[in-house]
């Protein structure tokens, strides 16, 4: 669909008819509100390898800065809010100014491994068959929070 790529730019000028051809198959109202486009965009999926650590000292990163992925799984905010879960959970009236560190340490042992494999699973997802696919959501599906995931490492 690129009528020009740009290695300097995260978008390129599309193409109407090259856009319609792709999605010939879809239905009839889709097609029609395509036919009304006038300026075709295409943008850069991008991604970044997993992070080493999402903790340094007593800041943290989180979401998008800590673990940014595809769209292709729908994960990108729902890792964000299992961020602020864990840190909720962990960061509670006993964490003080001596012990922050190893509450974040827990925090980062634990949620940088699980959102790594999502920012994997969903880099990948499209390179994949269906059952692998359904296989790999269950990661999704079955994360019952932080506690649960200390009790079970």
């Amino acid at each position: 669909m690129l009528s020009q790529e740009s290695e300097t730019s995260w978008s390129a000028e599309g193409n109407r008819d090259e856009l319609l051809d792709n999605f010939r198959d879809f239905a009839p109202w889709m097609l029609n509100l395509m036919r009304t486009v006038d300026d075709v965009r295409l943008y850069k999926v991008k991604d970044a390898n997993p992070l080493t650590h999402y903790v340094g000292g007593r800041a943290v990163i989180i979401g998008d800065a800590a673990h940014p992925m595809t769209p292709f799984q729908g994960q990108g905010a729902t890792q964000a809010i299992e961020d602020a879960e864990g840190l909720r959970l962990l960061l509670h009236d006993n964490v003080d100014a001596n012990n922050v560190f190893g509450a974040l340490q827990t925090w980062d042992s634990v949620r940088r491994p699980r959102a790594s494999q999502v920012q994997q699973n969903s880099r990948h997802v499209t390179d994949m068959s269906a059952q692998a696919q359904l296989d790999r959501m269950r990661l999704n599906w079955t994360y019952n929070g932080i506690h649960a995931a200390l009790r079970n490492r």
